[in-house]
């Protein structure tokens, strides 16, 4: 709920989520604290269906979502990338259609995809989500949903969906894990046009670039 561009973190990326072309039904799930209420009436407010589960299950939790909601397909959005770009959603949907993978992803820079950590999404195949939440035993694994494939990437045919030129930066963070990641986001916001809504992933690389150039440049400055 803290906000960015006056916004709270969590409706604007509800909003940009929405507009991915690609996605049929979006579905905030959260946990079944009470201090997590707020969260259902803001996603409530946007007309968006909400998914109750345990805090600390989030495989569980999708798990839940994907039966209620009938999901052949899921696409995981984390609440910490308040410029998950739609444009960027559908490149990964159509990639992933288009490979017949497992899992795909261009959330963040891995293997060689050239992503901003930030701008992306999860994608995946609803009977792998179900076997998953079916075997994972691990705490870490039920919490971090994904990470049984990343621990055992032999089992899954995962694809990396490469970035667009444009917006090759694997060295930008747009996440949020820390005080600091948030003011470092609100400085970017600070003095530009107030339709984040309406950012596309061009505009936010743009931005940062500027922003932070010489951050980015400079040796032994901290990473980004």
């Amino acid at each position: 709920m803290e906000t960015l561009g006056g916004i709270p973190i969590l409706e604007l990326i509800l909003r940009r989520v929405r507009q991915a072309v690609t996605v049929t039904e979006v579905v905030l799930a959260t946990t079944e604290r009470l201090e997590d209420q707020v969260l259902c009436k803001l996603a409530e407010s946007l007309q968006l269906r909400v998914v109750r589960g345990p805090e600390l299950d989030v495989l569980g939790r999708f798990g839940l979502a994907t039966k209620l909601f009938a999901a052949e397909v899921v696409v995981r959005i984390a609440g910490d990338n308040p410029f998950v770009a739609p444009e960027e959603i559908d490149r990964v949907v159509e990639h992933h259609f288009l490979t017949g993978a497992d899992y795909s992803f261009n959330h963040i820079p891995a293997l060689d995809n050239g992503y901003p950590d930030g701008l992306g999404a999860e994608v995946v195949e609803q009977s792998i989500l179900e076997h998953l939440d079916e075997s994972c035993t691990k705490p870490a694994h039920r919490e971090h949903v994904t990470s049984y494939m990343w621990d055992n990437p032999e089992e899954f045919y995962i694809e990396a969906v490469p970035a667009p030129p444009s917006i090759i930066g694997p060295d930008i963070k747009l996440d949020i894990n820390e005080p600091q990641d948030l003011a470092h986001l609100k400085q970017l916001v600070a003095s530009a046009p107030p339709d984040l809504e309406n950012w596309s992933a061009e505009d936010v690389v743009r931005a940062y670039r500027s922003e932070f150039a010489s951050e980015l440049h400079s040796p032994g400055s901290r990473p980004l």
